[in-house]
């Protein structure tokens, strides 16, 4: 019996080996790919929590800065009373102590460059503070995704990955003053001039259909636009300076900038300008669908307008800028170029 085993041990030991050890493999592959299957789950999970996490931090980004937006639009029509004061031109009308024609055609002049800047204003405000606030929110995420102790996760800029001070967060975000004072003074007075070259030829007596005044508002845009420089000048941004001494605040200007230079922003403030003339227009105009009115019916609506689209609880205008969807994709690929990914 014994020498039967050894000769079959003689025989057969190669493939006895070879047996051996194609178990060994197909064991060592086995808990291989238990491992690596176990790892891309694991990193899977981890990815789908990053993004989760980033998404109810971006939208909770969103609404608050809409709701910071909705705060300030009554000051801007504060400040769009005291550089286009139509209710003083009004007021001489009713005591009859004016040449009554010609405050009409003042006041058919002032309650046009206000309505028109009133939409220029809100939609450059809405956007200059998204763009603030999502690239603030992003640095945030990312300060709160890094790893303890990681300085600088990317090494691209200010605060990537570290905390930006509460004052150079505020600093930052004062930056939107300038469009409530100097910035819209600038303005009010380029649309005032686009105004009366555009709009002073036509009669008080004139009739207008929706048409004729949507036209009548492009034809305005088109010159404010196209043919007296770019409404982004009014931010304010080029005539800032870097504090020198602080780098963070310095990067931070440097890169709203960059981001307003660019097509998608021009876009995007597109869009909203394109909302924010519609809501004029069936503010103004609601009635026009189904007969014409002269233009002198319209003056005060188009009076009235800045204050019902800036004033009004929950606003419709906000919301429709918010809810558009080429400003939601470029308000998330802001905030999602400043935040930093686990990896795939």
């Amino acid at each position: 019996m014994l020498r039967w085993a050894q000769d079959a041990w003689k025989r057969h030991k190669r493939k006895i080996y070879f047996v051996a050890g194609a178990a060994a493999a197909g064991y060592a592959a086995k808990k291989y790919l238990e491992w690596k299957l176990d790892a891309m789950q694991q990193q899977a999970m981890t990815r789908q929590l990053f993004l989760t996490r980033q998404h109810h931090h971006f939208q909770s980004n969103q609404k608050s800065c809409d709701a910071t937006v909705v705060l300030l639009l009554p000051k801007l029509f504060e400040d769009l009373k005291g550089l286009q004061d139509t209710e003083a031109l009004l007021l001489q009308l009713k005591q009859g102590k004016c040449d009554k024609v010609q405050t009409w055609e003042e006041l058919k002049l002032v309650s046009t460059a206000r309505a028109i800047a009133c939409v220029y204003a809100s939609s450059l405000l809405f956007l200059l503070l998204r763009l603030q606030s999502n690239i603030l929110g992003g640095y945030m995420f990312q300060t709160l995704s890094a790893p303890e102790g990681d300085g600088d996760v990317d090494g691209r800029g200010a605060g990537r990955g570290k905390v930006l001070s509460s004052e150079v967060q505020s600093k930052y975000l004062r930056l939107a003053e300038w469009l409530t004072g100097a910035g819209l003074e600038g303005l009010v007075g380029h649309i005032a001039v686009v105004v009366r070259q555009n709009v002073a030829p036509v009669s008080l007596k004139q009739l207008l259909a929706r048409n004729d005044l949507a036209s009548l508002l492009q034809r305005v845009r088109d010159v404010v636009e196209n043919q007296q420089g770019d409404v982004r000048q009014f931010l304010g941004l080029g005539t800032v300076d870097g504090c020198g001494d602080d780098a963070d605040y310095d990067t931070l200007l440097l890169e709203t900038q960059d981001v307003v230079d660019t097509e998608a922003f021009a876009h995007a403030l597109g869009v909203c300008l394109d909302i924010g003339f519609e809501q004029l227009l069936d503010q103004v105009a609601g009635q026009l669908a189904t007969e014409d009115f002269p233009f002198a019916k319209l003056v005060p609506k188009l009076s009235t307008s800045c204050q019902v689209l800036l004033h009004t609880p929950d606003n419709p205008l906000v919301q429709a800028f918010a809810a558009a969807a080429p400003v939601k994709r470029f308000c998330q690929s802001v905030y999602e170029s400043f935040c930093s990914s686990p990896g795939p």
